[in-house]
């Protein structure tokens, strides 16, 4: 009997199955080494190594991440960032941080307006014999009213300066003197509100020329 001849595979078809073959060998050693975990032990896994959203929460240990291990610029604001801020987590208010800064005689600097309230710093340099560094609220909408260094049961509009103090230091002149103001607050009839203040006025520090006025802190209003 005539033996039937052997089908010899082609070229293209040996090619095909060696690929096929190095390609699941090659995954399998891959597979095996980190298995093995040699590249682990040596950290020389890198990012090429892992295929793009594969890595899943469950797949770093709990509490492993530190705040050097992420690019804080990649951060959203947290959803309730948006209401609630620095100032003590109460939601509708604002800290806003006065940064310190200086005044020579006679000069002036708004440093805070919301509603209808306005914060104005001012220094005032051998005015009757003293050096003063103060701050005075004013106001939009009559009736309002606020408790601070004055207590104004009625804060209008044409209230005048000296009825208006925030906050006022006032040495001698040429003498140092700071002072603070914890609770300094204020409500008009339009639901303006200043719901606290940590202010602080200076005048005459060492640290700073002669007859300078020093101010900083923080405000919180609604």
């Amino acid at each position: 009997m005539r033996e039937k001849p052997r089908r010899i595979p082609s070229a293209a078809m040996v090619i095909a199955c060696i690929a096929l073959f190095a390609a699941l060998t090659g995954g399998a050693f891959a597979a095996k080494k980190l298995i093995d975990g040699k590249d682990i032990e040596n950290n020389s896994i890198t990012s090429k190594d892992i295929a793009k959203d594969t890595l899943k929460g469950s797949d770093v240990k709990a509490e492993a991440l530190k705040g050097k291990d992420i690019k804080e610029s990649t951060l959203a604001e947290v959803p309730s960032a948006a209401t609630a801020t620095d100032a003590g987590g109460l939601v509708g208010l604002t800290a806003v941080r006065v940064e310190p800064f200086t005044l020579t005689n006679g000069g002036e600097q708004q440093i805070y307006q919301r509603g209808a309230f306005t914060l104005t710093a001012s220094c005032a340099i051998n005015e009757g014999g003293d050096d003063f560094a103060r701050i005075l609220i004013s106001t939009s909408v009559d009736n309002s009213a606020f408790d601070a260094e004055d207590d104004a049961p009625d804060l209008d509009i044409a209230t005048p300066a000296a009825d208006r103090e925030f906050l006022t230091v006032s040495p001698n002149t040429t003498t140092p003197e700071i002072d603070s103001n914890t609770d300094g607050s204020a409500i008009a009839p339009d639901g303006s509100e200043i719901a606290g203040a940590d202010l602080t006025a200076a005048v005459n520090l060492a640290q700073d020329p002669a007859g300078t006025c020093r101010f900083y802190g923080y405000v919180m209003g609604a």
